[in-house]
């Protein structure tokens, strides 16, 4: 569920007995303009859209398992029923946190430096050709390709889980113990690598809780 720009939409996702993901949008409305995007007109909202105009039994919320973003009023909203965060909100959030500049330069200002150069080589030869060569002195080659390399995994994980054609639910666990284990510091890290998957690991500590509904899928999956 979504409420951005005064606009809300559900979609349901299911899974066929062949194991296949399918989805469609089930309704999209504009929230009430004079209301307040309040957990309890959220709820409010939705208990409208799903039971008022859908038609569903008001039995069905209980049975439904909600996936959204960690926003606090969506939280608040779903309290009552089961809901899942969004894994592609978490890393995103662990990312946004993690390789913030502000907190970097003090820590790790190598790593901060070169996070302000998207491309490294174009940008060295446009700043050169201008007689600016200096201005790339924060940016080292080193310390770029060990954030692309360790920021793969991350990618990797984003796009397997927002797959649309098989399940993913049960992909969660397997990919938060994966990149729990990729943010571990080793004995071979530079003091600002160990630095940065410290910072990972915790924030991913933060934000991901195991909830039962993930361990069942997996069972469920990889025992078949």
């Amino acid at each position: 569920m979504t409420t951005a720009r005064s606009v809300t939409w559900r979609s349901r996702h299911f899974i066929t007995s062949d194991f296949k993901l399918k989805s469609n949008v089930l309704t999209t409305a504009m929230f009430p303009h004079d209301e307040a995007k309040t957990a309890e007109n959220i709820r409010k909202e939705l208990q409208k859209q799903l039971v008022s105009v859908l038609k569903f039994e008001p039995s069905v919320m209980s049975k439904v398992v909600w996936v959204t973003d960690q926003g606090s009023n969506i939280v608040a909203a779903l309290r009552p029923y089961r809901r899942l965060d969004c894994q592609d909100h978490i890393y995103n959030t662990v990312l946004r946190h993690a390789l913030d500049i502000t907190e970097l330069s003090v820590t790790v200002p190598e790593v901060a430096g070169t996070l302000l150069a998207d491309v490294y080589a174009e940008l060295r030869e446009k700043l050169e050709s201008r007689g600016e060569a200096q201005r790339m002195a924060d940016v080292s080659p080193d310390v770029l390709d060990f954030l692309v390399g360790f920021l793969h995994p991350f990618y990797e994980a984003q796009r397997e889980l927002e797959g649309d054609q098989y399940p993913t639910l049960n992909l969660v666990v397997l990919w938060h113990e994966r990149l729990k284990h990729h943010c571990q510091p080793v004995s071979t890290d530079m003091p600002y690598q160990a630095t940065i998957r410290q910072r990972h690991l915790e924030w991913i500590g933060l934000y991901f809780s195991l909830n039962a509904h993930y361990c069942d899928w997996l069972t469920t999956f990889h025992l078949k």
